[in-house]
């Protein structure tokens, strides 16, 4: 079966909504952790937004979208998609800077603080307990298959928030705010053990400089945090590694609140 002249101009005539939908989906690639990291090109991730847009194409063509002939006019309902998709993909991205704050905190208060290394994420010296949260937060993120999660996550905003239906309304930042402070403070509880086990060393230091009256028992300090950190983490990482399936599991129910938000 061949195409005539009228299925050519039809096809023309969608181009513009299949360009709208595939920014939308471009925005998401360049902000959501794993698809945004550094590691995959951004040639890679174009081809993604294309190949998403025409899986996506279908749901999003059944809402009815009157395409602008101003070019100026275009270009700000496609400012509005990429804002969906990028808005999207940082809320899941807060996710991962719990872990990675979380990380940095448990390192400080177990004298890690001094053992950095290069983040392939921001090509920048940091945290190796912060890097490493961070890595083991992204290997659970694709084994629960959670980029599965957040691309049909992206296909259903269609239903919620249509093609150039985007609207910056204040709940969203205010949505936005309390969700990073909600996460913040989760990114504290993961790292308690580790602060708890700090001021418990601490004390008992204190206890005994006071008792014995020996200056250089500080000396001993600081390698005794440092063991009991690497047992602390090995220990805790079962409970580490399900408190980060709780954080995701909770982020994938708030994502339907958030995009109400957005229109």
């Amino acid at each position: 079966m061949g195409f005539d002249v009228g299925s050519i101009s039809d096809l023309f005539n969608e181009m513009p909504l299949f360009t709208l939908i595939m920014f939308r989906m471009g925005g998401m690639l360049f902000t959501a952790p794993v698809f945004s990291h550094r590691s995959v090109p951004a040639k890679l991730r174009i081809a993604l937004a294309f190949f998403f847009a025409v899986i996506a194409f279908p749901s999003a063509h059944a809402t009815l979208v009157e395409i602008p002939n101003n070019l100026f006019l275009f270009g700000m309902i496609v400012f509005r998609e990429i804002a969906v998709g990028a808005v999207l993909g940082f809320f899941v991205g807060l996710a991962f800077m719990v872990f990675s704050s979380a990380g940095m905190i448990a390192g400080r208060q177990v004298a890690l603080e001094m053992a950095s290394t290069l983040s392939p994420n921001t090509e920048t010296g940091g945290s190796i307990s912060a890097l490493l949260y961070y890595m083991v937060g992204a290997t659970l993120f694709l084994a629960i298959n959670g980029h599965h999660w957040l691309i049909k996550a992206l296909a259903f905003s269609y239903k919620v928030v249509p093609v150039d239906g985007f609207r910056f309304m204040p709940k969203l930042s205010d949505k936005m705010l309390e969700s990073f402070s909600l996460y913040f403070s989760l990114g504290v509880k993961m790292a308690a053990p580790f602060i708890i086990i700090a001021l418990i060393s601490l004390v008992i230091v204190g206890v005994v400089l006071k008792v014995t009256e020996q200056q250089n028992l500080f000396v001993l300090e600081l390698p005794m945090k440092s063991l009991v950190g690497f047992i602390l983490f090995i220990v805790s990482a079962p409970f580490i590694v399900n408190f980060m399936i709780t954080i995701f599991e909770h982020m994938q129910g708030e994502v339907g609140g958030l995009l109400r938000y957005m229109r």
